[in-house]
């Protein structure tokens, strides 16, 4: 992990101001995720939410990084499974888990900071998903 500042006047949607997660998802999916993996993962998904809360519903999580959360709630049936995230190697990560796990379902991840005007543009969404990210902004 390679840590960035977050001092005053930066650009909060350069991907320069974050923390660099990317890499470490990388190794988690082409490494660490299994089925045993995703059966736990999807259970504990279940914890937060009911299936009805993301059935045909606007889904988006911001920070996606490795995309198990995304993969989670497309088991729901999402209307749309939105993912973001500021890094690029997270990107790549969440697309690369989800191309193997979810073939056949209709997704979309982006690089894009919560900050970018572009994400707030592309519309509302039903359910707002950030694990673990949003403390990371440096502006709570």
């Amino acid at each position: 992990m390679v840590p960035r500042g977050r001092g005053g006047g930066e650009d909060p949607t350069s991907v320069e101001t974050h923390f660099r997660f990317g890499e470490n998802w990388r190794d988690f999916v082409e490494s660490q995720v299994s089925a045993e993996r995703i059966e736990d993962a999807k259970a504990r998904f279940r914890r937060l939410f009911m299936p009805e809360e993301i059935r045909s519903k606007r889904f988006i999580d911001i920070g996606c990084g490795s995309g198990l959360s995304m993969l989670c709630a497309l088991e729901n049936d999402p209307a749309v499974a939105a993912g973001v995230d500021t890094d690029p190697s997270s990107v790549e990560a969440a697309k690369a888990l989800l191309s193997r796990y979810a073939q056949g379902l209709s997704w979309s991840v982006t690089q894009r900071s919560i900050f970018d005007p572009v994400l707030h543009a592309s519309g509302r969404y039903d359910v707002v998903h950030s694990w673990g990210v949003l403390h990371h902004t440096g502006n709570m």
